[in-house]
């Protein structure tokens, strides 16, 4: 019985070693990119894929712009504590997004960014509109953390692999800064305000 104990002890210790840090490559939120860009599975998004440089720039920015603007519901609010932190942390991360997004001639047209720039306007609305503070931070966080799982299935499946040269490298560094965020959130998530 004992050597089975060690035995087990062996193989939780191997196994937590193999975990990484948020945002890495191997960690829970990091599946593998697609070789060819495809349609990312998330509600409401159907069509081509976009492989327009503009385009892909376009959508990140208005993703950006999106997690800045639900993050100021929380910060005029004035929620105070770890969310509040978060969601200071959260704009200050998207602001350098979408600037570097728009030096590379970030598109304001096209499908895909208005399929981003409507469910921007739709949890922008809902947010505001929610009148208990409890209430509000449990729906941003809820937010954060749907925007942030469908950000990186469309950064893996769709943007990525139509992406080359410098635009790809944007895109794998935003990939990894979305990871970490969204690993951040779903610990915020579980406390449950």
């Amino acid at each position: 019985m004992r050597r089975f104990s060690t035995l087990t002890s062996l193989a939780l210790l191997l196994s937590l070693g193999a975990c990484s840090k948020p945002g890495d490559e191997a960690s829970r939120t990091a599946p593998a990119p697609s070789p060819e860009p495809t349609t990312a599975s998330i509600p409401g998004q159907t069509g081509e894929p976009t492989r327009d440089p503009a385009q892909i720039a376009g959508v990140v920015a208005a993703f950006a712009e999106t997690e800045i603007a639900i993050s100021q519901i929380i910060i005029d609010r004035n929620i105070e504590g770890p969310l509040r932190d978060f969601a200071v942390q959260l704009q200050q991360t998207h602001r350098q997004i979408e600037e570097r997004a728009k030096a590379m001639n970030a598109s304001k047209d096209g499908q895909r960014v208005a399929l981003q720039q409507a469910k921007a306007k739709t949890e922008v609305k809902s947010l505001s509109e929610e009148q208990d503070d409890q209430a509000l931070m449990n729906a941003y966080i809820a937010a954060v953390v749907r925007d942030h799982g469908d950000a990186l299935k469309q950064l893996d499946a769709e943007l990525i692999p139509a992406a080359n040269g410098e635009l790809k490298a944007f895109l794998e560094d935003v990939r990894k800064q979305i990871a970490a965020q969204h690993e951040e959130a779903q610990a915020l998530a579980s406390a449950r305000y």
